[in-house]
């Protein structure tokens, strides 16, 4: 059962307008030419222009035409922020938040985050609210958390409208309102946020805020995991195997099953491997389903997921001949490689 996440913090980006000064070493920015921004904006952060600073702290942390430099890309927001550069507060707040380039200093942290949120930063509010909400520098508060969260989110901030929406589910620092939560997952979720597309799925699998309406819930997962949502991909697999608001499509099953193992999802591919084992949806191949289940226990981040496999592979081994069982333990180290040699039929086993 999927849970309402809280959303972690998510890295400085930035920001949307330039001076007319800084234009050119935007546009060359933004077009991926990273030297060409260099040469145009080093001049302008040199002589103190906020914009072209904060670019260039930007530059310096992700690595953008010059080697990447952490403690550089403090030296450039701290310089921007201090002329009240929302942007640069909020990426130097981030940094003492992760003690990257700086020393982590959550009180420095909340300081940045409020200057900017106090300027209408939206990033900035959403930062504050998850202090609030884990009791980091500042006495730990769901109201508090929930005040910023709101903010941001009327300025249709996408991680805060979920995290608000979250609250809502909960009854955190607000009554618990599941139409609420609903609203708010709809309203990111039709900003284009994977996530919020994901649960406004589960809503609607059970019933929560709405009527419940498989083929939504269905339509919303599809949407989230041709976005690459993992989770979404996973549960989208789920829905084509036992037909829930969708036609059963098994071939569908394995391909979004594949999907989500290949960006580490182990109870994905523990899936794979009962499709295999059973061959539902694809040839029956028994080392290939044990190949699976001992990659999927290598993989489990929960103790019972991780002994669910390993109690698979043990009872499919007692099936297979000593050989056989080598080859499963072989397939296995492969997988680390790439899984997408399951994309068709699946590795030949010699069965």
């Amino acid at each position: 059962m999927r849970k309402a996440p809280i959303v972690l913090l998510l890295l400085g980006t930035v920001p949307l307008l330039a001076q007319p000064s800084v234009a050119g070493g935007k546009a060359a920015y933004d077009s991926g030419d990273f030297k060409a921004a260099l040469h145009v904006l080093l001049p302008l952060a040199q002589e103190g222009v906020p914009e072209a600073e904060n670019y260039l702290g930007v530059m310096y942390q992700q690595g953008q035409g010059v080697a990447k430099d952490e403690v550089a890309a403090a030296k450039w927001y701290y310089a921007a922020a201090r002329q009240g550069h929302t942007s640069a507060q909020y990426n130097l707040a981030l940094l003492y938040q992760s003690g990257k380039g700086v020393k982590h200093d959550s009180g420095e942290a909340a300081r940045w985050y409020l200057k900017a949120a106090d300027a209408g930063y939206a990033k900035a509010q959403y930062g504050l609210g998850v202090m609030y909400l884990w009791g980091e520098h500042f006495e730990q508060s769901d109201a508090s958390a929930v005040k910023w969260f709101r903010k941001a989110a009327d300025q249709g901030y996408a991680e805060a409208l979920i995290n608000l929406g979250s609250m809502h589910r909960q009854g955190r620092g607000v009554t618990r309102d599941e139409r609420a939560a609903f609203r708010l997952y709809f309203a990111a979720a039709n900003s284009g946020s994977a996530m919020a597309r994901s649960l406004v799925a589960d809503m609607y699998e059970k019933g929560l805020g709405v009527p419940v309406n498989l083929p939504e819930a269905f339509r919303w997962d599809a949407m989230a995991a041709n976005q690459g949502y993992m989770p979404s991909q996973a549960t989208l697999a789920y829905r084509y195997q036992s037909g829930l608001g969708t036609k059963t499509d098994l071939q569908k099953a394995r391909y979004w099953y594949l999907q989500a193992a290949m960006k580490g999802s182990a109870e994905s591919i523990e899936n794979l491997g009962l499709m295999f084992q059973r061959g539902s949806g694809v040839q029956q191949d028994q080392v290939t389903a044990a190949a699976l289940y001992i990659y999927a226990a290598s993989r489990a981040d929960k103790s019972d997921l991780k002994d669910r496999c390993d109690k698979r592979f043990r009872n499919l081994a007692k099936e297979l001949s000593p050989l056989q069982r080598s080859k499963a333990e072989r397939l296995a180290v492969t997988f680390d490689e790439s899984l997408s040699m399951l994309s068709e039929d699946g590795p030949r086993s010699g069965q």
